[in-house]
């Protein structure tokens, strides 16, 4: 897990990605991830912004995702 984070911390530092931790602030634990990057591709997705977001399958539902 360490190299892993090291891998993120290096990753933003060259501005290739960024990831940010989603904490469920009830149970003040980590629930998933999002991750934002610059897609280089040769296809009609070069240049394009992604935004993925991974939650941890328990919070996968329309209910938890729409909850505001």
């Amino acid at each position: 897990m360490e190299a892993a984070i090291d891998f993120w911390n290096d990753s933003y530092e060259k501005k290739w990605f960024v990831r940010w931790a989603i904490i469920d602030k009830k149970f003040s634990k980590s629930i998933g991830s999002i991750e934002l990057f610059h897609r280089i591709a040769e296809d009609d997705f070069n240049h394009v912004g992604v935004l993925r977001l991974d939650l941890r399958s328990d919070y996968e539902n329309a209910v938890t995702i729409n909850y505001s």
